[in-house]
């Protein structure tokens, strides 16, 4: 929470946060962390986010920071709590399938996570969850509520964005659009370098991250000491994962925001273990056809088992053991289902 709300801050104060010295003022000092232990600050470099990001937090900005964590909190909570009913609802899994969803997800170590350090990964899940019903409803404001709150974090879950808004009523797409479109264009009126900024900051401070990010980027890399290694194999596996699918008919748009959260989620290279919790769309798909137990192996006691292995590099294991599950599970329900189709054809 701190490195955002300080880039918020900065912007409502009319400061540049991509300037180095002016971040460096703005975190500069000991800080404790969430034990209550005094520390350097938790975001050095610069301002690590696109300044969409620093506009759609403004509303924090005008608070102390500890009325903006305890709102952020708050907040985070209600949208986990939202976008797992939101999923349940979109995929029809009923009252023990959406207590199933509620369990896995809950339980799993990105969620404990995100509770700690006040991560965006409630945020980001509630926003899958309006997505999948915006894709339903058609509804305007749905669209441009999911993509807005999507677009907090923007590289964690963009091609299930750019899926369901491909997918939707041509007004609902639109509209989404247009609020997107505002949220990028007020800050480049006042700061209009950023975009340059903001891209010369990932490429200075990023690949630092991805070194140590729980990412299966960031495991292959570790192992093989090899980042160009970790570039080809993260794109392999999401595209063995994509050709395992080939030829399956996706039910709706649970099913297809799972692929696309999982195959990206393959080739990501950096972000935190609360960004793992847009896996939970994955979850629920599993969940729908009734492999509770695996969402709970896969949910749970991979992430869990790979942090006591390694606390950041272990969870670098879950996106591809999700894909794995996923992928076995669609597969082997179209090879059931078309020989059922061929008898009833044949009727």
């Amino acid at each position: 929470l701190k490195c955002f709300w300080t880039g918020a801050r900065l912007v409502a104060s009319g400061l540049d946060p991509y300037d180095a010295a002016v971040w460096g003022s703005a975190v500069a000092g000991t800080f404790e962390n969430v034990l209550g232990r005094p520390g350097p600050s938790p975001c050095p470099g610069a301002y690590g986010y696109p300044l969409t990001t620093a506009v759609l937090t403004f509303p924090l900005a005008l608070a102390p920071l500890e009325l903006a964590a305890a709102a952020w909190a708050i907040a985070g909570i209600a949208g986990l709590a939202a976008g797992i009913t939101f999923l349940g609802r979109s995929a029809r899994i009923g009252r023990d399938g959406a207590l199933a969803l509620a369990f896995v997800t809950l339980a799993s170590q990105p969620a404990w996570w995100n509770a700690i350090f006040l991560q965006y990964g409630g945020i980001l899940v509630a926003g899958l969850g309006v997505l999948a019903l915006s894709s339903t409803s058609g509804s305007r404001a749905l669209s441009v509520a999911a993509t807005l709150s999507l677009a907090l974090k923007p590289h964690v879950a963009p091609i299930a964005l750019v899926e369901r808004l491909a997918a939707a009523p041509p007004r609902a797409r639109t509209a989404a659009i247009l609020a997107l479109g505002a949220v990028v264009i007020v800050p480049t009126i006042f700061f209009p370098a950023w975009p340059l900024q903001w891209m010369t900051a990932l490429a200075s401070d990023r690949p630092r991250i991805a070194e140590v990010s729980p990412t299966f980027w960031a495991l292959v890399s570790a192992v093989t000491g090899r980042a160009d290694v970790a570039f080809i194999a993260s794109w392999a596996a999401a595209g063995a994962f994509l050709t395992v699918l080939r030829g399956v008919e996706l039910r709706d748009g649970i099913d297809r925001m799972a692929v696309a959260t999982v195959a990206w989620m393959l080739v990501v290279p950096y972000g935190s273990a609360a960004d793992l919790l847009v896996l939970t769309v994955a979850w629920c798909a599993l969940i729908r056809r009734g492999h509770i137990g695996l969402a709970l192996v896969v949910a749970v006691l991979v992430p869990w088992a790979a942090f006591r292995v390694d606390p950041t590099l272990g969870l670098g294991a879950v996106a591809p053991v999700t894909a794995a599950a996923l992928g076995a599970v669609l597969r082997t329900r179209a090879l059931t289902d078309r020989p059922r189709a061929a008898m009833l054809s044949g009727w």
